[in-house]
């Protein structure tokens, strides 16, 4: 039996997939809360956050026109994004610690992995660093969260604001795509394991 048709039968179930995703994404939000939260003004991104509500409590009650609704939430989101800095550079440190480097020493696995009985595997031979980096960026949009804070950092609010929302667009429909592929292809692989020549299997 070839390696292609050992990986085509015994591909990872979307549902496992899914699920594995869903579990990495806690881990790595709980952990990142934990090491970040002493150095956030907590104070501060409560009271950004509600005046996001107010603002949009506004417009919806008409009381603003649509230019002051998003020039006021263009103001405030790009203060909390500020505010919130330290939090999304660890969240991006982390990120390729846990799906970069533990996963490559882990075999392909990732803790959510690992609970699923799934891995990552190469379609060439054994699975290298430079495959887990590639995938790693697009899948778990670690070069979107790398764009962001570039942008937060060195742009202006305009640019942040609107780079934010063309390359967030641009990584929601990647992801959608991918979940048909993973669903529907034959292979099971979704756009960053043809990209990265990688696929997810059942151990």
């Amino acid at each position: 039996m070839s390696k292609k048709t050992e990986t085509l039968e015994n591909k990872a179930l979307f549902i496992q997939r899914l699920v594995a995703f869903v579990l990495d994404i806690l881990i790595i939000t709980f952990v990142t809360s934990l090491i970040a939260t002493p150095f956030v003004d907590l104070e501060k991104s409560n009271k950004l956050s509600n005046q996001s509500t107010e603002v949009m409590q506004k417009y919806i009650d008409r009381e603003i026109d649509t230019k002051t609704y998003s020039i006021e939430f263009m103001n405030i989101s790009y203060k909390l994004a500020r505010n919130n800095g330290i939090l999304s550079f660890i969240t991006i440190i982390l990120e390729i610690l846990y799906f970069v480097v533990f996963q490559i020493y882990r075999n392909g696995q990732t803790l959510g992995k690992m609970l699923m009985k799934i891995k990552i595997v190469s379609d060439n031979g054994e699975l290298n660093m430079n495959q887990m980096i590639f995938r790693s960026l697009i899948a778990n949009s670690i070069l979107l969260n790398i764009i962001t804070f570039t942008f937060m950092i060195f742009g202006s609010k305009d640019i942040y604001f609107y780079s934010t929302g063309i390359f967030g667009l641009i990584q929601y429909i990647i992801i959608i795509i991918s979940v048909f592929m993973v669903m529907f292809r034959k292979d099971g692989c979704a756009i960053h394991d043809k990209l990265a020549h990688t696929n997810v299997v059942r151990i």
